[in-house]
């Protein structure tokens, strides 16, 4: 069976509390930027020779996903705090969408990004049922939990030799260097690190590879994850010394900012 979807660009706004302060301290605003909306049709996509017949596949999936963009002023966004966040999508027909299994990505999901300046972060929020016919609005509601960072400090230089297992301390962060290997990349030439940061490594801000003369040497960020709280992440770090450095831009505790959420998005062809 194929979808049809409809996509809409749309702005509603929350203003949540901050855990111990006033509300009038911080207003976090959250926006729905977009609606997607695939429904079940019967219409059938004109065949491509190219394609054998296939159509995109976001008209494969029926369903609803909500965009949303959270924003809290003169905060330092870190995270979503998944455990202490929940949402629930219906409309006003009282349909119920609801989720499914946590790795279904058409089900109500988290897919939390934070922008590198650390001001925005995206989620989307979603359910593999749609609304009923008559439906005029979804109806979004719940809270989200944000993790932002407080009291900012530098590490001095610390000594990372590229060897499994090596650790350093920055903070209230401790820096295990799970794996390393030499590596070449577009006509560059290097190291692949593993960092384990445990389960406070959303405290970090920025870590600088040096050499042995303290000066920065040039790295990229290839990619993060989180298994059972516990974050890695993956460099490439431009170098053929395994006698690196590192120094790391931390914060010393995170706040919690609660985005209470009571949201109607308008349902229009």
């Amino acid at each position: 069976m194929r979808s049809a979807i409809l996509a809409l660009t749309l702005v509603a706004l929350a203003w949540p509390l901050i855990h111990g302060a006033p509300q009038s301290a911080t207003e976090a605003k959250v926006e729905v930027t977009r609606l997607l909306i695939a429904r079940p049709t019967t219409l059938e996509p004109k065949k491509d020779a190219g394609h054998r017949g296939s159509s995109n596949p976001m008209f494969m999936e029926e369903g609803v996903a909500i965009s949303l963009a959270v924003t809290v002023p003169g905060q330092t966004i870190l995270q979503l705090d998944r455990e202490r966040s929940s949402l629930k999508l219906t409309d006003d027909q009282g349909t119920t969408l609801k989720p499914g299994t946590e790795f279904d990505r058409r089900t109500i999901h988290f897919d939390p990004k934070v922008s590198d300046d650390q001001k925005l972060l995206q989620i989307t929020v979603g359910s593999e049922q749609v609304p009923s016919q008559q439906a005029r609005t979804i109806r979004l509601e719940g809270q989200l939990s944000i993790l932002c960072g407080e009291g900012k400090e530098t590490s001095p230089v610390l000594n990372l030799p590229l060897k499994k297992g090596q650790r350093v301390e920055a903070g209230p962060v401790e820096v295990n260097l799970a794996g390393g290997e030499d590596a070449s990349e577009d006509n560059r030439k290097g190291k692949r690190g593993t960092l384990g940061l445990g389960q406070q490594g959303h405290l970090i801000e920025k870590l600088e590879f040096l050499d042995q003369g303290g000066q920065p040497i040039k790295s990229s960020m290839e990619g993060r994850m989180t298994f059972n709280k516990d974050e890695s992440r993956f460099y490439f770090v431009e170098t053929t010394t395994d006698a690196l450095r590192l120094r790391v831009t931390y914060f010393t505790k995170s706040t919690t900012v609660t985005a209470p959420l009571q949201l109607a998005v308008s349902v229009g062809l």
